[in-house]
């Protein structure tokens, strides 16, 4: 249940699009039942925003932003062994 390279790829002023590449059950891992994308303003990620997308994914447009703040994204999977969290990513959106 592996998510690598998670990477922005675009930014505006109120949006970001994050794209990541998908290594579902690959590793011999229990199949993927979830799959969502965190946002938070922290790299802690206290208290993230989750959007769950549907498996398969490999991009998503985050709209809805403030402008001129940063966001951390990561991409979390779940399956029947519990989650797995991707790398963090940092953007700060356009002034």
């Amino acid at each position: 249940t592996d998510i690598s390279g998670v990477v922005v790829v675009g930014r505006g002023r109120r949006t970001v699009q994050v794209d990541w590449m998908n290594e579902l059950n690959g590793n011999g891992a229990p199949a993927v039942t979830g799959l969502a994308i965190q946002r938070s303003t922290t790299p802690a990620f206290g208290a993230p925003s989750t959007t769950v997308v549907p498996l398969g994914t490999q991009s998503f447009a985050v709209a809805n932003l403030l402008p001129n703040t940063t966001y951390y994204f990561r991409v979390r999977t779940t399956n029947a062994s519990g989650q797995s969290l991707s790398n963090v990513v940092s953007v700060t959106t356009a002034p």
